[in-house]
């Protein structure tokens, strides 16, 4: 943790998205879980040269979060090796519900950290939920925003939990990984389109 600045004890809930994902109905979800859990940190990427875009979504979270907007840290672009190596620190990657994980999740799951998701009815907001059922891994989806908050919750403070999901993932992604079928595709694909 002390890698990227952060606090070396607490719970960090990775949410490394572009910030233009962080739809404003999102906080009151990110407002429960630093409320209940005062141990925690929200830990957010801060993209080179756009200092105004996050001023401008800090200055929401003071006003939505309130004193909460303390614990919300940001860590500097990592490149993929050291992306992969913060994944590796968190304790729960937080997917948003109305933009979700896309293909961050492949490295997440690399990693073996467990990812909370609240699929909506838009193809955007159900990536998360693919992955889970490719993996036939469906612990850490939900279907409601108590179920959300209870379950980032839970897999941040429980380490047993924690583990068991870890081991989950790790025991089920090569299902994503090594899947030769989608390889296959991918060259019919393109000998069709060459021959054409």
């Amino acid at each position: 943790r002390g890698q990227f600045g952060l606090p070396e004890r607490g719970h960090l809930y990775l949410c490394p998205q572009r910030l233009a994902k962080f739809h404003p109905a999102h906080d009151e979800l990110l407002r429960r879980i630093l409320e209940t859990d005062s141990d925690g940190y929200l830990v957010l990427i801060r993209p080179e040269n756009r200092d105004h875009v996050v001023e401008k979504l800090l200055r929401r979270f003071r006003r939505t979060l309130g004193p909460l907007a303390q614990r919300v840290l940001f860590v500097p672009p990592q490149p993929g090796a050291t992306f992969r190596s913060l994944l590796g620190v968190g304790d729960v990657l937080l997917d948003l519900p109305h933009y979700g994980v896309s293909l961050m999740a492949y490295d997440a799951l690399a990693e073996d950290l467990p990812i909370v998701t609240l699929p909506g009815r838009l193809k955007v907001e159900r990536y998360g939920l693919a992955f889970h059922r490719k993996l036939g891994l469906m612990e850490t989806v939900v279907s409601s925003a108590e179920e959300y908050v209870a379950l980032a919750l839970r897999v941040a403070a429980d380490r047993e939990f924690r583990e068991h999901l870890r081991r989950q993932i790790r025991a089920r992604k090569h299902v994503l990984f090594e899947d030769m079928s989608v390889v296959r595709e991918h060259e019919r694909f393109f000998e069709e389109t060459i021959a054409s």
